[in-house]
């Protein structure tokens, strides 16, 4: 499967800086993987990087491409979208804010 995955990131500012309230901890980052087609690519792994710490969070995207990654500390991250026989995707610098 020769192809480019992209990673659509409707959403993904408004889910990464959570709307709860003080007492909220940590954010997340929440998207969807889709070929050129715009379909859903299920299986791709997308790792979250801290810049800061260094410290990762890696999920796998479910059956309609879409994939959470939960428990992150605010901060700068680096999110790389991967499958075999697709072009890796990077988003370098994606913000993840507590309540806003």
């Amino acid at each position: 499967m020769a192809g480019r995955i992209t990673t659509f990131l409707v959403g993904l500012l408004m889910a990464a800086s959570s709307l709860a309230g003080a007492q909220e901890r940590f954010g997340s980052l929440t998207g969807t993987v889709t070929d050129t087609t715009k379909a859903g690519v299920p299986g791709a792994t997308v790792t979250a990087t801290n810049k800061d710490t260094g410290a990762q969070r890696v999920t796998v995207s479910g059956a309609d491409g879409g994939y959470r990654v939960p428990d992150l500390d605010p901060g700068r991250y680096a999110v790389n979208v991967e499958l075999q026989g697709f072009q890796k995707v990077a988003v370098d610098d994606v913000i993840v804010l507590l309540g806003r």
